[in-house]
């Protein structure tokens, strides 16, 4: 939930900066930033062995609730 927030208001923060017409330069930056602010946490949680604490809490019935039917 965390991302998807911070994710919505790097999108919302470059549409308001640029009246919603962002350039195609600024397209890709976001996408740049987007990326490390997704990738770069999960490298770093991997690094120092922390993920793994994170996929123990993570269940089979977790998995199906992803996926309804």
């Amino acid at each position: 939930m965390l991302y998807a927030t911070l994710i919505a208001s790097l999108g919302l923060a470059y549409e308001l900066r640029f009246d919603f017409e962002v350039d195609s330069g600024y397209q890709d930056e976001r996408l740049f930033v987007l990326l490390w602010l997704i990738l770069l946490p999960v490298i770093l949680l991997g690094l120092f062995h922390s993920i793994r604490t994170l996929l123990g809490y993570f269940s089979t019935p977790d998995l199906a609730r992803m996926f309804p039917p």
